[in-house]
């Protein structure tokens, strides 16, 4: 298994109609996600991107979400998310300087025959992606 890391710089200047990362700190609590989603797709708004996760502290989650739209139609998702019971925070990323992450997982599989490098290999030396080798796994 290999690991591709890339990022780019974003500034405020750029978002008038544009992706928006918005940050939710959410109550742990069940159907959460899915009122989050409801208020979406009730108001025909698109999630490009979610990505879900517990914080340090067990009793709430912390929410990526990945969506765009003009500044007013994300001033009124954040207003929407605000007034949610189980919401505890929202943050627009896009209204100040961020550094956006993407991580890619690939799996190469090396030829037995040729024992050449794969060609994905080759590709990520090109564009210097960083790459994590995985341990080979014991044979049953």
């Amino acid at each position: 298994m290999f690991s591709v890391d890339w990022s780019s710089e974003h500034t405020p200047e750029h978002c008038s109609h544009m992706e928006h990362i918005i940050s939710v700190t959410v109550e742990n609590k069940f159907g959460v996600l899915s009122r989050i989603a409801g208020l979406f797709s009730g108001r025909g708004f698109n999630i490009e991107s979610l990505s879900v996760a517990p914080t340090l502290d067990s009793s709430m989650s912390q929410m990526t979400i990945v969506t765009s739209g003009d500044d007013r139609i994300i001033e009124q998702i954040v207003k929407q998310l605000n007034k949610l019971i189980d919401v505890i925070k929202v943050v627009d990323l896009n209204e100040s300087d961020f550094v956006s992450r993407e991580t890619a997982s690939l799996k190469f599989i090396r030829g037995r025959r040729t024992g050449r490098r794969p060609c994905g290999l080759q590709i990520s030396s090109a564009l210097k992606w960083w790459i994590q080798p995985q341990q080979p796994t014991p044979s049953r």
